[in-house]
């Protein structure tokens, strides 16, 4: 659900007003488009709000996970990656770095998200950009 929220996402940019302390909150349009999406993709109340939990944080450290997605693409621009391996990564980072999800779990995740929605290459090259991470951040994969 998330990926498919996030991909939709891509094509309406949205206002980020951060407060006096520079928190960043998740714009009232985007949380309406959020609804309009549970209305019509049917899923667990637990699903949506961990969908709404990665959106918030998405949201929250946009573009510290960029810059960290950035800084492991060698002679490439997070500009030119699909639409699709972007947010399985941005989903990936949020999992592991600000909702605390097991870094094992949530690469296996993304693996398989993009074998359903993406092309051929992009497991190994999924793996490849979160294992690269993980072991830059000095996290435990195990």
């Amino acid at each position: 659900m998330c990926l498919k929220f996030l991909f939709a996402s891509e094509f309406k940019k949205y206002e980020m007003i951060a407060n006096a302390d520079g928190v960043v909150a998740t714009p009232p349009e985007l949380l309406q488009q959020l609804d309009a999406f549970k209305n019509v993709f049917k899923a667990s109340q637990e699903v949506w709000i961990f969908v709404r939990n990665i959106v918030s944080a998405l949201v929250q450290n946009h573009q510290a996970v960029d810059e960290i997605l950035q800084s492991q693409l060698k002679n490439w621009k997070l500009e030119r990656l699909s639409y699709t391996d972007k947010n399985i990564l941005r989903i990936a980072l949020c999992e592991i770095l600000y909702l605390e999800l097991n870094p094992k779990i949530a690469i296996n995740e993304a693996i398989e998200l993009s074998k359903v929605y993406s092309n051929l290459d992009s497991a190994s090259f999924i793996n490849g950009i979160l294992d690269a991470v993980i072991k830059e951040k000095g996290l435990n994969h195990d």
